[in-house]
């Protein structure tokens, strides 16, 4: 015996359910949140410069405010000087010593030139050079001396040329400056005679004896003179020999620097 079943009809699928999940699942498909379209977000130039005067409006606003909680009054009525960072206080110093602008500095040329100047025993007079308690010093006069007869005997026409030598010596045992003022003399007329001069005039030295420091006596001949030409041979040796102040003994020349 044959039954009918009744044929099961499948409803239509309905139209507006499947419209609202492809609404809702749109902005799923494309993958974008709100965070994520946030974090994409693009600036213009004109948002980025306005970003930059903001920071610079409360960088300026803070610099403000600390100046003035600095510069508040203390409990005595004083007010504290403050300074910004890389900027220099305009105000005075509250010192009473020297302006700075006026001492001058020990690393200027002027200065540097008058020290040398003065630690030379030329720059200053004879008396105050012996006034030093670690230096022998002797000189010839304070004025200039010629040999008998030499200034007579110059050949007429010719004009006296002023001329200096110094030494510098290191000797031991011993110092004799008679021997050490002939040959500064001795190479101060070699050097003229090659300027067409042969003899010396109006001469005046100076010797100087430091130490000894480790047995050794550093020692210092100036010879000025005027070079000239005379009919008379020079004599060749130093004027005022009397006058020189040695260390007795034995005299050992270790070296000679001239200048």
């Amino acid at each position: 015996m044959n039954f009918l079943h009744p044929r099961t009809r499948t409803p239509p699928a309905d139209s507006s359910v499947k419209t609202l999940h492809s609404d809702e699942t749109a902005p799923m498909a494309a993958g974008t949140t709100p965070e994520a379209a946030h974090s994409k977000r693009t600036f213009g130039l004109s948002e980025i410069a306005n970003m930059f005067i903001k920071l610079r409006r409360h960088q300026r606003r803070a610099t403000v405010s600390s100046q003035r909680l600095l510069t508040a009054p203390s409990a005595d009525g004083e007010v504290a000087a403050t300074s910004t960072p890389g900027q220099e206080s305009s105000s005075p110093s509250p010192s009473t010593g020297t302006p700075l602008g006026r001492v001058p500095s020990i690393s200027s040329p002027t200065r540097i030139h008058v020290r040398k100047f003065n630690s030379s025993p030329y720059g200053k007079s004879s008396a105050q050079a012996r006034g030093k308690p670690h230096h022998l010093v002797s000189c010839s006069a304070d004025v200039a001396i010629s040999h008998p007869g030499m200034k007579e005997a110059a050949v007429p026409g010719v004009q006296a040329m002023p001329v200096e030598y110094t030494d510098r010596f290191e000797c031991v045992g011993a110092v004799n400056v008679t021997t050490l003022l002939r040959a500064t003399r001795n190479t101060l007329l070699e050097t003229v005679m090659k300027l067409g001069a042969n003899a010396l005039v109006d001469e005046q030295w100076d010797c100087i004896i430091s130490g000894p420091k480790n047995g050794v006596y550093k020692v210092q001949t100036r010879y000025a003179a005027s070079a000239t030409r005379c009919q008379r041979p020079d004599p060749r040796r130093p004027v005022a020999l009397d006058q020189a102040k040695g260390i007795p003994g034995l005299m050992t020349i270790l070296r000679r620097e001239d200048s």
